[in-house]
């Protein structure tokens, strides 16, 4: 079995409007005052992989090095954050897997390639576990996304939580 390679990718600060917008969103229309911060991470498990072309895809296809950081295998949680991640349901269509998949194709010149993408939510503040609940009713669209691990995956494509 190919071993599974993890990439965490963050906006860096300035530039992560997305995670704004979702802090604003959930302080506004929840009225979760004593949220402080959220930080959003693009989670991408990627099997069959060669070492010779991760570092290329790394920093071409996975991440865009001016505007984001990256962490390999896992990131750090500071002091009073919660984390929980997000993917599609078996079936649904992920754009970004697919696009992933189809340049390490066009890079590689191989089709034996698999990416899982997941979105990862880090909030910060001292918010209490109904607020935690009520903002994972708000994020997740159950019609075609679940709460899924922040573990890695043994592997990829053969089955789902």
């Amino acid at each position: 079995m190919q071993s599974i390679r993890r990439l965490f990718v963050e906006k860096k600060l300035g530039c992560n409007t997305e995670a704004n917008g979702v802090l604003n969103d959930l302080r506004d229309n929840l009225n979760i005052t004593k949220l402080e911060n959220v930080r959003i991470l693009n989670c991408y498990d990627i099997q069959g992989l060669e070492e010779e072309y991760f570092e290329i895809c790394k920093n071409t296809i996975f991440s865009e090095p001016p505007v984001d950081k990256v962490y390999e295998e896992s990131f750090q949680l500071g002091k009073g954050e919660y984390a929980f991640a997000v993917k599609y349901l078996p079936g649904q269509y992920d754009q970004r897997a697919d696009s992933c998949m189809q340049c390490i194709q066009i890079i590689t010149g191989k089709q034996n390639h698999l990416v899982e993408v997941s979105k990862v939510f880090v909030l910060e503040g001292n918010i209490s576990d109904v607020e935690i609940s009520k903002i994972k009713n708000y994020l997740i669209n159950s019609v075609d996304s679940m709460e899924t691990h922040l573990s890695k995956p043994d592997s990829l494509g053969a089955k789902y939580d």
